[in-house]
């Protein structure tokens, strides 16, 4: 049975990684650690520690990127929708300002002509 589910994981892992499942690879491999197959992950562990794969410097660089925190996210949602709701009203005024001075300047011009003739 032990050797059925090595083979299983095997075909698994060469599946994940032929495919550039990296993610899921990743996940397989912290899984199994936790559970203690480390003896199961070894090619995992080896694919995932190549520099030339992931070099250390963009390890590094990704690493001090902020994580997105729901709450945040949300907040900042909340915040830009705010803004647009308001860039929406000053808009729709700004037409009506527009609409209300064309409406003037046609009465301008038609009672100019008017006066003309």
């Amino acid at each position: 049975m032990d050797v059925e589910k090595s083979t299983l994981c095997n075909f698994v892992v060469n599946f994940l990684l032929e495919e550039n499942y990296l993610l899921s690879a990743f996940e397989l491999l912290h899984e199994l650690l936790e559970d203690g197959r480390g003896d199961q992950a070894i090619r995992l562990q080896e694919f995932f520690s190549d520099p030339t794969q992931f070099p250390p410097d963009q390890i590094c660089r990704f690493s001090s990127l902020r994580a997105a925190e729901p709450q945040s996210l949300l907040d900042e949602k909340e915040s830009v929708e705010k803004k647009l709701a308001v860039s929406e009203y000053e808009l729709r005024v700004a037409q009506e300002d527009i609409l209300k001075l064309k409406d003037e300047l046609l009465k301008k011009i038609d009672s100019k002509e008017k006066s003309n003739a």
